[in-house]
This record gives C-alpha cells, sequence and structure tokens, in this order.
C-alpha cells in the first residue's frame, strides 16, 4: 500500500506531541496554551481547501482525475514536500498527492493533514505552504520526473 511508506516515512520527522504547550504565531499574535491548535486553515486556503474537496469528489464519483496539483507543503528545515491534489470528502483530514519526505523515494499517496500540521522539522520548524506555488503539469508528469530525480523539484 503506497501511503503506508509515505505515513511511516512521515513519522520518522519529529513530531510535536499534542497536549504540550506550545507557541505559535498566530493571527499577529503571540499564544501559548494547551488547546489543540487547528492549523489546518493556515495550511490551506479557503480556495484551495475548496478546490482538493472538488478533486476529491470527482474522484470518490469514479471519474479518473489526474489534476495539477492544488498546493505544495514543505518542511523548510527537513527537504519535505507534499503535492496536494484532492481531500477525501468522507474524511476531510486525509489528503492524496505526491509525497517526497526527503528520503528519496517520493511516492504518491494519502497522508493525514492533522500529522502534517504536527510535524516539525530538526530545527523545530513547522510545516509550510508554498505562497506562490503555481503548478502547470499534472500530478502523473511530475511524480514520474520526481521518481527518476529521488526528489520533487516542483
Amino acid at each position: 500500500m503506497p501511503d503506508t511508506a509515505c505515513r511511516q516515512a512521515a513519522r520518522a520527522l519529529t513530531a510535536v506531541p499534542s497536549g504540550l504547550a506550545r507557541v505559535f504565531w498566530f493571527a499577529g499574535m503571540v499564544r501559548g496554551d494547551l488547546m489543540e491548535v487547528h492549523m489546518t486553515q493556515s495550511l490551506l486556503t479557503q480556495t484551495n481547501r475548496q478546490k482538493l474537496l472538488s478533486n476529491g469528489a470527482r474522484s470518490a464519483a469514479g471519474e479518473d482525475i489526474d489534476p495539477v496539483p492544488v498546493v505544495k507543503l514543505f518542511t523548510p528545515d527537513a527537504n519535505a514536500t507534499w503535492l496536494l491534489t484532492e481531500i477525501d470528502p468522507d474524511d476531510p483530514d486525509i489528503a492524496f498527492g505526491l509525497c517526497d519526505l526527503g528520503l528519496g523515494y517520493p511516492e504518491l499517496g494519502s497522508v493525514s493533514l492533522r500529522e502534517i500540521e504536527r510535524l516539525r522539522g530538526p530545527l523545530g520548524l513547522p510545516v509550510e505552504r508554498d505562497q506562490h506555488y503555481g503548478e502547470t503539469r499534472r500530478l502523473s508528469e511530475i511524480a514520474k520526473m520526481a521518481r527518476r530525480a529521488g526528489r520533487v523539484s516542483a
């Protein structure tokens, strides 16, 4: 199962345990607290989320789609990259796309958005959204090139 390796490799990155006090720069204010912070909104814009859900609905309906990735997420200090094309409409925590965890084996698979949100690289930096991402190639083409190169270069 392709997404199993993706999930296992993601766990190799340092995850911040939930329940520990964390400090986030959020909406222009520094807040430290014990509550669960839902950062999906900062990782995905409303437009990203709508497009990902639309692609997910098309895929769930049996349509054979090969979309252009909607969003690029990355770790600034760990060489991990996710090019996401859809969100499962039945489980909005599960996204599908090209996962490259910097280990030389990029692959297509499903990933938990909550797990991505909690990931931290070796310097403790969280996953970010590439705000200037504007890919025009289809996912299958990017995946083929990434497999040959051993990394995503989008």
